[in-house]
This record gives C-alpha cells, sequence and structure tokens, in this order.
C-alpha cells in the first residue's frame, strides 16, 4: 500500500467550472489595484468551516459577507469595492451568487451575499 503524500491535494475531478467570472461594466480603482471583474467561486468544506468557525468570534449583529468574491488571482475582494459598485453590476453578482452558495445555505437569512449599499459589513476572508 502506497503512502499518502501530504504535499498532494484532492482534485475535483467534475468538469463543470468552480467559478464565474462576472465582468463589471463599471470598473473600479481601489488600493492601487484595478478591479474589472470578479470571480465567484465555490467553497470548500474547509473554507466553509474556516468561515463557520469565525461567525463565532463575532457579535450576532454583526453584518458580514461569504468568502466567496476574489479576483483573478484568487485574493478576497476587499469588502470597500464589493460596497462600492455600481447597482447593477452588484446585481450580477447577486444572480451569480444564486449557483455558488452551498446548498445548506442558500435560505440562510442571517448572512447577505452582500448588504444593502452603505450599510457596514465584517470582513471574513478565507486568506
Amino acid at each position: 500500500m502506497a503512502k499518502n503524500n501530504q504535499t498532494d491535494s484532492p482534485q475535483f475531478l467534475d468538469a463543470r467550472p468552480r467559478f464565474r467570472v462576472v465582468t463589471l461594466e463599471w470598473p473600479l480603482s481601489f488600493g492601487g489595484k484595478e478591479y474589472r471583474e470578479v470571480h465567484v467561486v465555490r467553497l470548500t468544506a474547509a473554507e466553509v468551516s474556516a468561515f463557520q468557525e469565525g461567525l463565532k468570534a463575532l457579535p450576532a449583529d454583526a453584518e458580514v459577507r461569504w468568502p466567496i468574491y476574489r479576483d483573478a488571482e484568487g485574493a478576497p475582494i476587499p469588502d470597500a469595492v464589493l460596497d462600492g459598485l455600481d447597482d447593477d453590476d452588484s446585481l450580477e453578482l447577486d444572480k451569480a451568487v444564486r449557483d455558488f452558495l452551498p446548498r445548506r445555505f442558500r435560505a440562510a437569512p442571517a448572512i447577505a451575499s452582500a448588504p444593502p449599499s452603505g450599510e457596514p459589513t465584517g470582513s471574513l476572508s478565507a486568506a
């Protein structure tokens, strides 16, 4: 029996994409970086677990955003960028989220995919 190589990571066999690119009609610049697209990604079991653990440390009324918004390099999109999106771009992201949010959380009202414009958000990112 061969030893399991700990440096290998599991690879998904299904050809379905695990992310969707939403091209912004109204690109933004923030912190010296341009945001012309947002990648909405599916989370792994480990990422969901880390997100849930992070929620335990927050006040019950904290506004949080699912850590599914990434740039082309895989880095989390800052909340300031998501909050600053044109409303039409935000609507397109909301549509994409429906397919990528874990099924068990799709009806969870306590955690928004994107809070209403102008409201504060917590920062929970799987860095």
